[in-house]
Parts: C-alpha cells; structure tokens; sequence
C-alpha cells in the first residue's frame, strides 16, 4: 500500500511540474506600435495596427494557456511624451486572460522603447534567482533608452535558477521570441496565433 501511495505521489508531480512555471509578457505599447500591421501577404496589410494585430491573436491564445499557468504582465511605451515608461500590470495570476486582455485593450502608443528594463522588471517580478520561469516579449523595435539586452542576457544566464528570456536582437516586426539561458530558441511572429501558442505553452 505505501509503495502504491508513494508512486501515486510521483505521478502526481510528474503531472504538476509542465505547469508550475509561472509566465510574464512584456508588451510593447510604444508609439511605432499604432503604425501598420506587418503583413506578410495578409488581407489586413495597411489597414490594422501592430497593437490590434497582437491583441486579436493574445485573445485566440491567452485563455487556454491561462488555464495552466500563471500569467502576468508589464507593459511600456504609454505615459508621458517620449520617455521611457515601464509599467507592472499584473503579476503572475491563475486564470489571468480577462484582466490581461483588458489591459491591452486600454492602451495607447506612445513613448519609446525601455526593452531591457522591462525585461528586467519581468524578471524580479518571476524572483528569477529562486524559482523558474518564462518571459515572452511581443516588441516591433529595439531598444531606445539606452539599455544593453546582452548585458541584461549575460546577468541573467549567470544568475537564474532556470530562465527563458528574449534574445538581444531583434527585427522590426512583433515578436514572441523566448530564448533559454541554455540556448533553447523558440521563435514565432505576432499575429501567428499557432506559433505565438507554442511559445508561452508548458
């Protein structure tokens, strides 16, 4: 009895462990994200905004990953004129999709592009020294406040207990890129709501 106890234990663990990691988006909202959606061929080429291309496919994808994991998020770019704003909106919730969604929904471009430190804050917000986690970041730009993602990369690889944070680089177009302190990429583009499923799933 107790040997069957036990291994009913383990696979209970072994059921719980995919989902105990908790998740924090970090979302561009500066003022490059009212342009034009990206296209790629699509129908709504020239006619949607970056931001309402992103927000209709977090809408598909969020609230069946929010039923697994914990999900949060911190925004930049909205505040005032052209700084370098960094909000924290929510930190990691079960079932989040509702007050993530409605944030999103409330924002407007503006500012520029504090990357890093969004990253960053994402990361504390995780207590990435202690427990793992996963950060996806949906950004159309580069950095424009003066942050070094690589600096930041290197200071995370050093000291995370487990950690997937953005790569450094990163093209003119949204993205949700995680990369593994270990070198695990995952890459998929905003607006393709398959890929952008598979990179925040467990």
């Amino acid at each position: 009895m107790s040997a069957f106890t036990g291994q009913a234990t383990e696979d209970k663990k072994a059921l719980q462990a995919p989902c105990v990691e908790d998740a924090m988006i970090v979302f561009d909202a500066s003022g490059s994200m009212s342009g034009d959606g990206w296209g790629y061929g699509s129908k709504s080429a020239g006619s949607v905004s970056r931001l309402d291309k992103v927000r209709a496919t977090l809408a598909e994808v969020l609230p069946s990953i929010t039923l697994i994991r914990r999900v949060g998020l911190i925004t930049f770019g909205p505040g005032p004129y052209n700084q370098c704003n960094v909000k924290l909106e929510l930190r990691p919730t079960e079932n989040a999709a509702a007050a993530i969604l409605a944030a999103v929904k409330a924002l407007t471009p503006a500012g520029k592009t504090p990357l890093t430190s969004a990253v960053g804050q994402a990361a504390d917000v995780l207590d990435y020294r202690n427990k793992p986690g996963l950060i996806v970041v949906v950004t159309d730009g580069e950095e424009t406040c003066g942050g070094s993602l690589c600096d930041l990369g290197k200071q995370l690889h050093a000291e995370a207990a487990r950690l997937t944070v953005p790569r450094s680089e990163m093209p003119r177009r949204a993205e949700w890129r995680p990369l593994s302190h270990r070198g695990d990429t995952r890459r998929a583009q905003g607006g393709h709501r398959e890929d952008a499923r598979q990179a925040v799933k467990p």
